[in-house]
């Protein structure tokens, strides 16, 4: 049964559809779908599109948090870590609204040890320095400790040299909509174009990514078309 939203202690919560049903999740089973966004980073329509959207969920208890105020993403990872622990039922997934340089993302550096297959230099002789990327991975479960999460995580430091310790095993999706202020609501309206004329007919001409990490993805649709 939907709900309204209500707002406790400067959340939002509001019915929740989203990650629920993409699971195939039993709606009966309290749940919470934590999603957060920079309030000086959409605008009015784009707030009002969030809402919407987040609106028509069946289940309940989804929070919609405003992280304005976090300095980085282990700030937020803290919050939600804290807040986790007073919300009744299962979390099911954390959608995210907004780009990198508004909600921040973490920090991971690629760094790692090379064996060669003659054992020709030993894993330690040869480390490469990867390139450091963001990633919104280590939101995906509340296992860390946010001390180790400041430090400089890399596969080689968590492996190798052990002086991180990391939990990696994900627990619920993460999901991203890394869009600008005013670029928001214009989405929601083209994704709401498309559900109906999705409903409307049997199939839409869809087109299918390649993964440039993974190549081919398999279970993809066939009548796509692969760049």
């Amino acid at each position: 049964m939907d709900a309204p939203a209500t707002i406790v202690k400067g959340s939002t919560l509001v019915p929740v559809r989203f990650i629920a049903e993409s699971l195939g999740a039993d709606v009966k089973q309290a749940i919470t779908i934590t999603s957060y966004y920079n309030s000086r980073s959409v605008s009015a329509n784009d707030l009002t599109a969030i809402k919407s959207y987040i609106g028509k969920f069946r289940s309940s208890n989804n929070i919609l948090m405003d992280v304005t105020e976090a300095k980085d993403a282990v700030e937020i990872y803290k919050r939600l870590q804290s807040d986790s622990i007073k919300q009744s039922g299962k979390l099911l997934g954390i959608q995210i609204f907004g780009a990198s340089e508004d909600v921040p993302a973490f920090n991971y550096l690629s760094k790692t040890a090379t064996i060669f297959p003659d054992r020709s230099m030993s894993r330690f002789d040869l480390v490469l320095n990867g390139e450091p990327f963001l990633t919104d991975y280590f939101y995906s479960n509340f296992n860390n400790d946010s001390a180790q999460l400041k430090k400089e995580i890399s596969p080689y430091a968590v492996f190798d040299e052990k002086t991180i310790k990391i939990d990696f095993e994900p627990q619920w999706k993460v999901v991203r909509l890394p869009l600008s202020k005013g670029e928001i609501e214009g989405y929601f309206k083209r994704f709401d174009e498309y559900t109906t004329k999705r409903n409307a007919q049997k199939s839409v001409p869809v087109v299918n990514f390649s993964s440039p990490t993974y190549g081919n993805i398999p279970g993809t649709p066939e009548d796509g078309e692969d760049f």
